[in-house]
């Protein structure tokens, strides 16, 4: 049976040491059983200020960092989730903290943008960190007209304090079902999440949920299922 790896790293400044460490670190995961390994996020570079970073941003498939990726799940024949690395984002003085999978074949089969930033200030240490002056975030999610309000709220709140875009799709009141048409429109480049329930608690429609997966798996983004009404 296939191990799977999950590596921890003291990642520095030095990109090439880092990305030695992060080869001899899959080596030895490889060797131990492993069939999918997970680099942790910043394997490839930590600054010394976080703006340090978006000299590092690449275009979505193409870069040193992504080349390293490929040809080491290839190698390896391994399954490689390489942790975040920076990809370009809208704004061209902030990247995208990419979290991308590859295959034994060192294709890349997903991709996830991070949504949810890591921002604090400590008023006592006067210390503070905040990765979105640096890191845009994904910035949509998809919602639903049959969810529990529980699965629609939480995003909408999470959209206000990061300033992203909630789209929703509607259901067809002849059948009760989703207006898939819609929901495969509303999907690309930059939807980050994918919020469905598995049943409406108010109707009994069963959703397709392999469905709303594989536009995730298309798109690179999560899917997050609420399954609470989906028990018999």
């Amino acid at each position: 049976m296939k191990k799977a790896a999950a590596i921890q790293m003291a990642t520095g400044p030095n990109v090439s040491a880092n990305l030695l460490e992060a080869e001899r670190l899959v080596a030895e995961a490889v060797e131990g059983g492993a069939g999918l390994v997970v680099l942790p996020e910043n394997f490839a570079f930590r600054g010394k200020q976080d703006r340090d970073l978006c000299a590092l941003r690449e275009a979505p498939g193409e870069g040193p960092l992504q080349e390293f990726l490929s040809q080491l799940a290839k190698r390896y024949g391994v399954w490689l989730v390489g942790g975040t690395i920076p990809l370009e984002a809208h704004d061209n003085h902030k990247v995208r903290a990419a979290c991308l999978t590859f295959n034994e074949q060192g294709k890349q089969v997903a991709r996830y943008d991070k949504i949810h930033l890591f921002d604090v200030q400590l008023v006592a240490t006067k210390e503070r960190y905040v990765e979105s002056e640096t890191i845009e975030p994904g910035t949509e999610i998809v919602v639903t007209q049959l969810d529990h309000r529980a699965n629609v709220d939480p995003w909408l709140d999470m959209a206000q304090m990061w300033n992203f875009n909630v789209r929703t799709v509607p259901f067809r009141p002849s059948d009760g079902t989703l207006d898939w048409d819609v929901f495969e429109s509303v999907v690309g480049e930059r939807t980050g999440l994918i919020a469905i329930g598995g049943a409406s608690n108010a109707l009994g429609t069963v959703n397709d949920v392999a469905r709303a997966s594989l536009l995730a798996r298309h798109a690179g983004c999560l899917l997050f299922v609420d399954a609470v009404h989906s028990a018999p």
